[in-house]
């Protein structure tokens, strides 16, 4: 919980300097973006989880040269941050007490409890007035780019059209199925063998018998079925040709919308299937990917429009790393 909590506070302020961290008698001034310090403790504060995730991951020289590499870009990132909260301040730029409160709730939401958020927030050492203090610098970001990035954004169907003509295969669906299972395991001796468990296939021929008879798949499914799938009542979502075992591939595509396959035999037991629905491959027409199309201009020449702006203001500001 601690390290998803650490995650959560990253992702929603990485620009802000919480009060608590200014309380450390002495700590190393790495960064200075005007008349505003970065301090060692803090950065260190918000790369603790990321290190946590990365030592999963890698160990030795590997790991230092990746946690260099994400702490190169969370110090980028913080200056950047800094230098667009400075210009929110020097514009006026206000925030409503009901906007933070919204934010409040959104981030209590993301723990079981009300007081496992508050314990969390206790066991770090953090007081609420630092928590809203730091959604208020947040908040003041984003309306700052709202204003300077965002609502100077227009795609024009124009540029929407030429992306859908010049990318096409990005749009392209294969064919797949929306598939439901029922599997019921052989034992671990039969399994391992390869041998033929008769106890596990007379329980897989009455199942089918049922479903052939009349009875729900769905229902046998989250009654009988032995595989993850079972809670979701059978539900195997969408699944593209190629993708299975190819016995029960070739299965699964050959049967028509509804269709229930024959008992397929695996390694691991014997299985039921039913094809819902059928998609064949295909490029779905502009109407159908208009909207997609025009987030991922959008999300480009905001990018574009965000990196001018921001060398803009690193230009005109003071900035120190040491």
């Amino acid at each position: 919980m601690f390290r998803r909590f650490f995650l959560i506070l990253a992702c929603f302020f990485l620009s802000s300097l919480p009060a608590w961290a200014q309380k450390q008698l002495v700590d190393r001034v790495i960064a200075v973006v005007n008349d505003e310090a970065i301090t060692q403790s803090e950065v260190d504060f918000y790369l603790r989880p990321i290190y946590e995730q990365l030592r999963k991951q890698y160990e030795g020289e590997e790991l230092i040269g990746k946690l260099n590499e994400v702490r190169l870009k969370l110090l980028n990132q913080m200056i950047e941050d800094r230098l667009v909260f400075q210009e929110a301040k020097t514009r006026g730029l206000t925030v409503d007490e009901t906007e933070v409160e919204e934010m409040l709730e959104e981030t209590k939401g993301r723990f079981p409890s009300e007081n496992e958020f508050e314990n969390a927030i206790l066991s770090q050492g953090i007081t609420m007035s630092d928590l809203e203090e730091s959604f208020r610098r947040q908040i003041s970001i984003r309306k700052l780019q709202d204003m300077e990035i965002r609502s100077q954004v227009v795609i024009s169907p124009t540029e929407i059209e030429e992306y859908y003509k010049s990318h096409q295969s990005e749009f392209a669906e294969e064919e797949s199925v929306e598939t439901l299972s029922i599997t019921i395991r052989k034992s671990e001796e039969a399994s391992k063998k390869g041998l033929v468990d008769e106890a596990a296939r007379q329980k897989i021929d009455q199942i089918e018998k049922r479903i052939l008879g009349g009875e729900s798949f769905e229902k046998l499914a989250q009654e009988f079925s032995e595989d993850a799938n079972a809670k979701q009542r059978g539900s195997v979502g969408w699944v593209k040709r190629g993708v299975m075992l190819p016995s029960i591939d070739k299965a699964l595509f050959e049967l028509k919308e509804g269709g229930i396959s024959p008992v397929l035999e695996t390694s691991l037991g014997y299985h039921l299937f039913k094809v819902e629905e059928k998609k064949v491959s295909r490029i779905p027409p502009l109407d159908e990917v208009r909207d997609k199309i025009r987030t991922i201009l959008f999300h480009q020449e905001a990018q574009a429009r965000f990196k001018d702006w921001i060398e803009e203001l690193k230009n005109r500001a003071y900035i120190s790393v040491r």
